[in-house]
């Protein structure tokens, strides 16, 4: 199998408020890119070649040679949930593991570091291309956002985009008004470090902008059930495509109510599953929705059941043809 590439940046430098959970950017990234690679390419080495070491020591017969391999590739591509089946329920893998006095812990393991190894890659690659291309404006992914308008963002509004991974609208923003603080959030570490990037890109384009219109980044990682940022009050909370990928919504939900007053506005823009009925009024009958898990009268739901009042929703038909909805929701005030 072709080596994987390994790793993403690694930095760690914070302001002040790193008992707050965010940190601004101080430094810019040219100088430690080529080490970085350097440095991730023997990590991602090291990993196949103790994988290698591990593989050729276990013991199978004949018959159990396509299971293993099987199960080899399953390990080196990162599906964790594939393995985990396979472990627990194959008949032929079972008597090899008892055989070889393995623990599923061990296959576990390896099967995590290599998909950390291939986020990282993914990463890695979207950054080069970020710096590199000259079709993109300034080394960020360029795309106009035709909906920005009815985000109703305000010169001086406090803003927290959840899920801000390609950097690209809150590079907008940025664009686009005065003196904003933006906060820019995501679970992976990756996604922060590729916005890092962008917004001390190597031409320094960007930053000059930036410090030209007087706007604020912060960079705020976020997990699973928490945004990371439930000590502010913010203007404006944006979540654009990535509210059907939460896999905690409730717990997410009560967190950027604690970044909420009476003002804030909670905006999340997102694709459904086709409805399931036979009224097709408000939805052409051969547009299939995108999301797998999410249908929008539960989504809906999903936000009324959790202590939000809808107060403007609309329908976004994006150049490409796809549709989209467009929601603004204010918390519920007891």
């Amino acid at each position: 199998m072709k080596h994987l590439l390994a790793s993403i940046i690694f930095f760690i430098v914070f302001s002040n408020a790193y008992s707050q959970n965010y940190y601004v950017p101080k430094y810019k990234i040219t100088s430690i890119r080529d080490s970085t690679y350097i440095n991730l390419k023997k990590e991602k080495e090291n990993l196949n070649l103790e994988f290698l070491h591990f593989a050729d020591n276990i013991l199978y017969r004949n018959t159990e040679v396509e299971s293993i391999k099987n199960l080899i590739l399953k390990i080196k591509a990162g599906d964790k949930e594939s393995v985990v089946t396979i472990v627990q329920t194959d008949s032929i893998i079972k008597p090899v593991l008892l055989r070889n006095n393995l623990s599923p812990n061990t296959l576990l393991n390896f099967t995590k570091r290599y998909q950390s190894i291939i986020d990282h890659e993914f990463w890695y690659q979207n950054i080069s291309r970020a710096i590199e291309c000259p079709k993109r404006k300034h080394g960020i992914p360029w795309k106009k956002i035709r909906e920005f308008k009815k985000y109703k963002i305000k010169n001086g509004d406090k803003i927290l985009e959840i899920g801000s991974g390609t950097l690209q609208f809150g590079y907008i923003i940025g664009r686009k008004r005065k003196n904003c603080q933006i906060y820019l959030n995501d679970t992976y570490k990756n996604a922060l470090d590729r916005m890092y990037i962008g917004i001390n890109i190597d031409d320094g384009v960007l930053s000059k902008n930036i410090n030209k219109r007087k706007n604020k980044y912060f960079l705020v990682q976020g997990r699973e059930t928490s945004t990371g940022a439930e000590n502010i009050i913010f203007d404006k909370i944006i979540i654009r495509n990535s509210f059907h990928c939460f896999s905690h919504k409730k717990e997410m939900l009560e967190s950027i109510k604690k970044s909420m007053d009476k003002n804030t506005i909670l905006i999340i823009k997102d694709r459904f599953i086709k409805k399931e009925t036979t009224d097709t009024s408000d939805y052409p009958s051969n547009v299939l929705e995108e999301c797998p898990d999410l249908y929008k009268k539960e989504f809906e739901d999903i936000l009324s059941e959790n202590g939000f009042v809808n107060i403007y929703s609309k329908r976004l038909k994006i150049k490409s043809g796809k549709y989209y909805w467009l929601y603004k929701f204010k918390k519920k005030i007891p």
